[in-house]
């Protein structure tokens, strides 16, 4: 006798349905017996994670921010910060060539700001550390434009400004510095301004701020590499100058400055003149025995902003009239505190002296 088979189910089959899971986060972990413990890693100091960040590569430390929350801006706490800038941006079909970069940010007790980058033409550093002791590398041998705006480093290791064509160079000393000045921290910050005035000798255009950045720190940026032991360079490109502000020690400073640009053609006082008094006579003195090479054979243009017609500033002006032998362009723009009628008065000073040397 055949046996027939059993009948099949004609219900569908039941679906398998997975075990039910502990959702995991960010701050919990589950060990082999399902219990949830803690992360202890985010509970450690930030001290001893930034430690643990500084021993990863950059990227990888920076990566770290999408963590949590907690992590957002441990990065920017690590002791030696490498800035590598690839080539391109990897974005196919059409990879997009890194050329500008702007650094508003403030890193926290870093003490090694690198930055590299084989393509980088347009590089802005701005009030980016608030330590007082930090060193700066840039490895950018394609850089066309720097402006850095910051305090002084401790140092400038491996400056590589080959293609700089333009600097505005805004640096002061720290408020470590301004607090507590002496004689040894007076010649570190000299020597270190010196340093990053003379990594952009290949500039056509230069702008050098004067501005003090504190009440008792009365050697300004300007001024720094006239006290430094540090060779002045000579700049063999520079075609355009622009000074800020000058006290007399810019005045002192001045002559030495254009002796080291032989083929400057333009020549700008953005900011005037903060002392007057007996300053042409310590720029005289300043003057070595022959005309600064710059004043016979190429300068054309010189612009006084912020003119106050004080007789120090005239005796400049009559200077440069006198020995400039090819200037075509001389402008002045007054300070706007000054009275109409001493702008006329000025004025007609320099016209007198225009028409006697024709």
């Amino acid at each position: 006798m055949r046996k027939v088979p059993p009948a099949m189910d004609s219900r569908p089959p039941k679906r398998l349905q997975r075990p039910p899971t502990v959702p995991q986060t960010l701050t919990s972990a589950t060990t082999a017996t399902g219990d949830i413990e803690q992360d202890r890693i985010s509970n450690l100091p930030d001290a001893i994670l930034s430690h643990i960040l500084s021993k990863l590569p950059t990227k990888t430390a920076i990566a770290t921010v999408v963590l949590s929350t907690e992590w957002k801006h441990l990065f920017a706490s690590i002791l030696n910060l490498s800035l590598v800038i690839d080539d391109v941006l990897n974005n196919p079909p059409n990879p997009i060539p890194i050329s500008s970069i702007s650094y508003n940010c403030r890193f926290v007790e870093t003490y090694v700001l690198s930055i590299c980058s084989p393509s980088l033409k347009f590089l802005t550093l701005n009030d980016c550390n608030d330590d007082d002791f930090y060193e700066v590398s840039i490895d950018t041998p394609l850089l066309e434009v720097l402006i850095y705006d910051d305090h002084v480093a401790s140092s400038y290791l491996g400056m590589n400004l080959n293609s700089l064509l333009i600097a505005y160079i805004d640096v002061g000393p720290s408020d470590y510095m301004v607090e507590y000045i002496d004689d040894e921290a007076f010649q570190w910050y000299v020597q270190n301004v010196a340093e990053l005035v003379a990594a952009c000798c290949n500039v056509g255009l230069l702008y050098l701020s004067n501005l003090c950045r504190g009440r008792e720190f009365s050697k300004h940026s300007l001024v720094a590499i006239h006290y430094s032991s540090y060779a002045m360079p000579i700049f063999h490109y520079l075609t355009q100058l622009k000074l800020g502000d000058l006290n007399v020690r810019g005045w002192v400073f001045l002559p030495r400055l254009l002796e080291s640009a032989p083929n400057l053609k333009t020549l700008i006082f953005t900011r005037g003149f903060t002392e007057h008094k007996g300053c042409f006579t310590k720029f005289e003195s300043s003057i070595s025995n022959s005309v600064p090479m710059c004043l016979s054979p190429h300068l054309r243009s010189i612009y006084f902003e912020e003119f106050n017609g004080e007789q120090d500033e005239l005796e400049l002006v009559f200077y440069f009239l006198k020995t400039a032998e090819v200037l075509r362009e001389m402008k002045f723009s007054f300070c706007s505190s000054l009275p109409i009628e001493k702008q006329h008065i000025t004025w007609s000073k320099i016209t007198c002296k225009v028409e006697e040397g024709e």
